[in-house]
């Protein structure tokens, strides 16, 4: 919840549930319910559908991957490559494996002019923690293309799997070096099925024959299945032999590792082992000492379209070096922006910026006395507007109360140019009105392009000192759309305005 009160939220419409099966239930918007926690957000977290003409939050829209790009170096990574190499940075960019600053590149022996060459071997240095590749003894011959240096130095090239039916044969005439990361077990193990997969599946009616796997038969198998001959009958599939060798990808129990595992604990202490977050980054490590640098991930600039209607609502430039958006529809242009304020207060501008009535001092509400607040409307469209306001007679939740809403059907002006309210308020027009008594049916205050309206608030004999008091207003918005293909237009927000109660 927002620390500044009165303040504002927005319901999405995505809280109604859509299956026809649930039983039907009041349309009164509930602010105290738990599913209300999940659909409520200020105005600037929102965008509109031009189409579906509704608000729509994080939950309603649909993301797509514009580009990749690495935070470190700025530089754009295509899709195939995120594909293949993962979601890392594949030129020298890696960050510190003890405090994840990033790394810079430096040569082990810093020459002692500036015009002399850089020579090696070259080291990775931390500037903030101090760290550097020595403390795993770590050295590389270049300064570029660190990715490829460190895994020539972990992880050697898998080898050619022989094209022989039986992979026990495979295996003997075959050689290959153990695997020692999880990354080579699981590249060995995928490997070892895989090529069991390929080569038992040599008839055409074979249980694997579905399986998308790459193999000369799948012509053939194609073929057979949408032939109109006879049909083969299904084979029972050759049973699988498992991983026997740790070339294949298995993995044995160690007891002296595991020994040297608690020795090492034992000595060092907590401090000596990785936390949960650094572990989480470098799992083939469970000392400090062992930590290795950690490539930096990519980031992603990503559109947003409605999930009914698949229209666009956002979309940045795929230029890495800016944050402008080509396209970006936000909820502040096409929707009422509301603020509330206490009656009397001077803070008609900040009530109106979203926060409600920010840097205003609300007072506290006292049980069975009626307190009064302006709701302020403002019109951010060029076409004026009929506003009409509903809520729930009483509220729900900690505190109990009954609303009244004095004026809940007006008319608000276009957002037109500002120097028409100058001109207006030279010859005597402009904002009228805020003085007096509230009355039923009349406005309190009116602008160019904003209306406010007095809502009397009368909390219940048992009100909760100190809690929340959450009124949801309902506001429908008619007006006539510009342009002769749209037509008339409606526009419904359902938003929950809080109102803060001491008692």
């Amino acid at each position: 919840m927002a620390t500044q009160f009165p303040y504002t939220y927005y319901s999405c419409p995505c809280i109604n549930p859509t299956d026809s099966t649930l039983p039907e239930q009041d349309d009164t918007f509930d602010p105290s319910s738990p599913r209300a926690a999940f659909s409520l957000y200020p105005l600037e977290h929102l965008l509109y559908c031009t189409e579906c003409h509704q608000v729509r939050c994080p939950r309603c829209t649909a993301e797509e991957v514009v580009c990749w790009y690495c935070p470190s170096c700025l530089f754009e990574v295509p899709s195939s490559t995120v594909r293949s190499e993962g979601n890392q940075c594949t030129r020298s960019c890696y960050n510190c494996p003890q405090c994840t600053a990033p790394l810079a590149v430096n040569p082990l022996d810093p020459p002692e002019s500036t015009s002399e060459t850089l020579t090696g071997p070259f080291i990775l240095t931390c500037p903030y923690c101090t760290w550097s590749s020595l403390d795993i003894d770590l050295k590389f011959d270049k300064p570029n293309n660190i990715t490829g240096q460190l895994s020539g130095s972990k992880r050697p090239e898998p080898s050619t799997p022989v094209d022989t039916p039986d992979p026990d044969l495979s295996r003997a005439s075959s050689p290959k070096p153990d695997p020692k990361t999880r990354d080579e077990v699981f590249t060995a193990l995928n490997a070892f099925y895989k090529n069991q997969i390929t080569h038992d599946v040599d008839a055409p009616g074979h249980a694997f024959a579905e399986q998308a796997f790459s193999s000369p038969h799948s012509i053939s198998r194609l073929l057979n299945l949408y032939s109109t001959g006879k049909k083969l009958k299904r084979q029972r599939p050759k049973p699988m032999s498992e991983a026997l060798t740790p070339a294949d990808g298995l993995v044995l129990f160690d007891p002296e590792s595991e020994l040297d595992t608690i020795k090492r604990t034992a000595a060092g202490g907590w401090e000596g082992t990785l936390g949960g977050d650094k572990a989480a980054i470098n799992t083939e490590a469970r000392f400090v000492d062992d930590a290795r640098p950690v490539a930096s991930l990519l980031r992603t600039k990503r559109a947003k379209r409605c999930r009914a209607c698949r229209t666009l609502l956002s979309r940045p430039e795929p230029k890495i070096s800016t944050t402008r958006y080509k396209i970006r529809v936000v909820a502040g242009s096409n929707v009422p922006r509301v603020g509330l304020r206490p009656l009397g207060a001077k803070a008609r501008a900040t009530a109106v910026s979203g926060l409600g009535g920010l840097g205003a001092e609300v007072p506290s509400l006292k049980p069975l006395l009626p307190s009064h607040f302006v709701l302020t409307l403002t019109n951010p469209l060029f076409d004026a507007v009929k506003v009409t306001l509903a809520t729930a007679r009483d509220t729900t939740g900690p505190v109990k109360a009954r609303v009244t809403i004095l004026c809940p059907a007006f008319e608000v002006g276009a957002n037109t140019d500002v120097w028409d309210e100058a001109l207006a308020r030279d010859g005597g027009g402009g904002s009228q009105g805020g003085g007096g008594v509230p009355e039923a049916g009349k406005v309190w205050e009116r602008g160019r392009n904003w209306v406010g309206v007095v809502v009397e608030v009368v909390p219940a004999g048992d009100a909760v000192r100190g809690e929340v008091l959450e009124i949801a207003v309902f506001v429908r918005v008619e007006y006539e759309a510009g342009g002769d293909l749209d037509g008339a237009g409606k526009r419904e927000v359902g938003f929950c305005n809080p109102i803060w109660s001491s008692g």
